[in-house]
């Protein structure tokens, strides 16, 4: 069949917003799942579905903003990771320090806990720092760990990251 007649180019998409596309849709359906799986498996078993299912997203989708971004395996590369990640999910109140045996992340208003996780009294800091930003930095090597110093579930203003390097 031919088809004839002006073609229309669809309009450029950044990866920024195919980013945050996909990670809407991975909260969408893990939010419609969660509540059959608390059913079934219990609340304890329900966190253990999430945090295996967010540190396989935050592994992927680490792997392609690093290979995107052009990001290097050093503390400045893994706050630029986690810049790059959470001002597509999470915030756009968010900074970045570099010292010189650790690296500072700063969420000032995090949207996935003022609009998942507090009206559910939910603790994702537990998730942050035990599944989703772990596996995000082993994008970068296996060396990387994160501790959470702050955090809003715990009643803090803003959540702070610190990332350091093993050895």
């Amino acid at each position: 069949m031919e088809i004839t007649g002006r073609r229309i180019e669809p309009p450029e998409v950044s990866d920024d917003y195919k980013y945050r596309r996909i990670y809407l849709a991975f909260l969408k359906s893990m939010e419609t799942m969660m509540p059959v799986i608390v059913k079934h498996e219990g609340v304890e078993g329900a966190k253990k579905v999430y945090f295996a299912a967010t540190a396989n997203f935050a592994r992927a989708l680490g792997q392609k903003i690093v290979k995107d971004y052009k990001i290097p395996p050093d503390l400045e590369g893994a706050l630029r990771l986690l810049e790059v990640y959470n001002r597509i999910f999470a915030s756009e109140k968010l900074y970045s320090a570099l010292d010189r045996d650790a690296a500072y992340h700063v969420i000032e208003d995090c949207t996935l806990w003022e609009k998942m996780f507090q009206p559910t009294k939910t603790r994702c800091d537990e998730s942050c720092t035990q599944s989703e930003l772990p596996h995000l930095l082993k994008t970068l090597g296996p060396d990387f760990q994160v501790e959470m110093p702050e955090s809003r579930p715990a009643g803090a203003e803003r959540c702070v990251f610190k990332i350091t390097r093993k050895g």
